[in-house]
């Protein structure tokens, strides 16, 4: 079973205070409504309206707990450790994040938001209950998986527009050994309904070339199992979004996946390519001793959902204060903190949905 938040942030603080609001509220409407009810069902009419919400990704870059979890390897975020992680830190970064996740969704507050680097259901907790984001009604889904640092991926989503259906674990091993799960959510925004993957597959820590089959085998278990929904659905609306630790003309993305542009006819349509041949990017990452401007965080869809007239935009969310001295602002740069937001940029598309609505005389 997931380890499935319920929304009990309202308890908290300021929100005990809204329920007191929205119960008067109540009172009032209950009075409104006996006293024209009559007419109410005479001027009533079903409609439906169309709403963009945005759906989004981001890597948050290590958020750890500041304790010891036997099974893992995270000694060097605790306070003694290599990163001197400690509480005072966690409280700087936690609201870096929720600055980030407030403004990422525009107009509307972001209604889903695949996030990586995740070690436990606290932090998760502490993000969404114990920052403003309580507020906004965000739930999330999250699976321990075997990875030996123990970060992992969730997917946190606003209940007011999506409602999970089904979700589980997509196991990834490689030669034998396990790695980060991919997890899957099928659920409802607004009348569609959308089949969600969030990854982070293996990193090039080591060398491209010495970790590249491993990525290859994310892409391989990725494209089965979008396929195996488009076998049963031909017009599966489908979203893989992730850091893939490769860029999009990489070849577990590009070949493996089969992952292409707009208006290519494949079956997985990358949204981020064209954004990479322009020259955008999401992270400075250093591979086989040198600087290099990648763009790993990408969102792919199915080809039916990318022609469906929903998507509306896609991009990479790169405000100014995200940046410092025109580099990212991260976290850390190797042990020293930096005090930033993550080193990763999100990225994110906006999907426009039919809502149905019930209007009446009232």
């Amino acid at each position: 079973m997931p380890l499935w938040l319920k929304n009990e942030c309202l308890k908290f603080g300021k929100g005990r205070h809204q329920l007191t609001k929205m119960k008067n509220r109540s009172k009032i409407k209950e009075v409104f409504f006996a006293c024209f009810s009559l007419f109410g069902l005479f001027f009533s009419c079903f409609a439906q309206t169309a709403e963009t919400r945005r759906i989004a990704f981001y890597n948050v870059e290590n958020l750890f707990d500041t304790l010891d979890n036997p099974g893992t390897f995270d000694e060097d975020f605790l306070p003694g450790g290599f990163k001197k992680w400690n509480g005072a830190r966690l409280a700087v970064k936690r609201k870096r994040l929720y600055k980030v996740i407030a403004s990422l969704g525009g107009e509307h507050p972001v209604a889903v938001l695949g996030l990586a680097e995740i070690e436990t259901k606290k932090v998760l907790d502490d993000l969404i209950c114990y920052t403003p984001l309580r507020r906004q009604g965000y739930q999330y889904i999250h699976f321990e998986s075997p990875d030996r640092r123990g970060i992992d991926v969730a997917l946190v989503f606003r209940t007011k527009d999506f409602t999970p259906l089904q979700t589980w674990p997509v196991p990834v091993s490689v030669g034998g050994s396990p790695k980060r799960d991919i997890l899957y959510v099928m659920g409802r925004l607004g009348t569609d309904t959308l089949h969600i993957f969030v990854n982070h597959w293996t990193s090039r820590f080591g060398g491209h070339a010495q970790t590249v089959e491993a990525r290859k085998t994310f892409a391989r278990i990725l494209r089965r199992e979008g396929e195996k929904l488009l076998r049963h659905n031909p017009e599966a609306r489908i979203v893989f979004m992730g850091d893939f630790n490769d860029n999009p003309d990489d070849e577990s993305l590009r070949k493996v996946l089969g992952a292409l542009k707009r208006f290519s006819g494949a079956d997985w349509i990358n949204l981020h390519f064209e954004a990479w041949d322009r020259g955008e990017r999401t992270l400075e990452h250093t591979s086989d001793g040198k600087l290099e401007p990648s763009l790993f965080d990408q969102l792919i869809v199915s080809r039916k959902a990318a022609e469906s007239g929903r998507l509306k935009h896609a991009g990479i969310y790169a405000p100014d204060w995200l940046f410092r001295d025109g580099k990212i602002y991260r976290s850390y740069l190797g042990p020293t903190w930096k005090g930033g937001y993550s080193d990763h940029l999100p990225v994110f598309m906006d999907w426009e949905f039919t809502a149905d609505s019930v209007f009446s005389f009232f």
